[in-house]
């Protein structure tokens, strides 16, 4: 592959951004969703109460720690049943799953300190942003967006940090539209 547009969300909009830094010439865009390029101490609190969580083992209790960070309030009241629905799914993975998941947040914890970096993306980039999101709030996309030159940013209404679930043929429209206007077809 010669040229890539990449969308990436929360830690694979982290992923996106280090590869725009790293790959200048094979990126055509990078899209960032609900992603930071630094951490502050809630944040850093929120990743390790997860952690603990998937030390715990405990599948429900897990996802239940984590759904009041990662869903705005009118998805989780609307969405009842689906979120009791995929608790009880989880319930079905092994171990290994939550080995997963702690690693993956011990890497986030360890690797995402790229702010000062920014100004090297040269491709166009959408920044996007859940107006709810508490995990990763606004501020943290703003700094994205400030920071490289040829950034769009936009915050989705009523969403939180998972805008893919929350927004998702809002998201997609803004997508479809910054890659068109980013091709040469």
């Amino acid at each position: 592959i010669d040229e890539v547009h990449i969308i990436g969300t929360s830690y694979g909009g982290e992923v996106a951004l280090r590869f725009a830094i790293d790959f200048p010439d094979t990126v055509k865009s990078i899209s960032v969703i609900d992603s930071v390029s630094e951490l502050d101490e809630v944040l850093k609190l929120f990743v390790r109460g997860w952690k603990n969580a998937a030390k715990g083992g405990n599948p429900k209790k897990f996802f239940w720690d984590m759904v009041p960070t990662i869903y705005g309030d009118s998805f989780i009241r609307n969405n009842l049943k689906m979120l009791e629905e995929r608790a009880m799914s989880l319930e079905k993975v092994n171990s290994d799953y939550f080995e997963g998941q702690i690693a993956l947040y011990e890497t986030f914890l360890g690797d995402v300190y790229m702010t000062d970096l920014l100004e090297r993306i040269s491709c166009p980039t959408l920044v996007v942003c859940g107006e709810e999101d508490i995990l990763k709030p606004r501020k943290f996309s703003k700094i994205i967006a400030d920071r490289i030159q040829k950034a769009e940013f936009a915050v989705i209404p009523d969403s939180g940090h998972v805008t893919i679930f929350e927004k998702p043929d809002v998201l997609n429209s803004m997508l479809l539209g910054f890659i068109m206007k980013n091709s040469d077809f």
